[in-house]
């Protein structure tokens, strides 16, 4: 197991775990039912994306990474989407959060291996 890009991994599920309870915690989601599915929903699908990175890292692949990075971006911008933008608190929480989800999907996208996979290596060797 690589650890130099399996830590981030564990930190964008941890991302996806914060978004869950969120909707549960939020007052912003308590009172819109979109809001609290949509942090429900992708927070699972950041959470589920992150623990298949850092579970299987010899499968891991760049477009796992990006699909969690622009999961991570919709959470990013979710405030003015969802329009919970006049919550303060819970608008600055979602941004942070979101954008360092952004900044790990990114940067694990970049420190995925090179595709090894049969068919790309047999069009290189010929």
């Amino acid at each position: 197991m690589d650890l130099r890009t399996t830590w981030r991994s564990w930190l964008v599920a941890l991302f996806g775990v914060w978004f869950v309870v969120d909707s549960f915690a939020y007052s912003s989601a308590r009172e819109h039912t979109s809001i609290f599915w949509s942090f429900l929903l992708v927070g699972a699908l950041i959470l589920i994306g992150g623990l298949w990175l850092a579970l299987s890292p010899q499968r891991r692949q760049a477009w796992q990474a990006w699909a969690v990075a622009v999961l991570s971006a919709y959470m990013a911008v979710s405030p003015w989407v969802l329009s919970f933008s006049s919550h303060k608190i819970d608008t600055v929480l979602t941004l942070v959060v979101g954008l360092l989800g952004v900044i790990a999907g990114v940067w694990t996208a970049f420190a995925a291996p090179p595709d090894t996979s049969p068919a790309k290596a047999t069009k290189s060797t010929s």
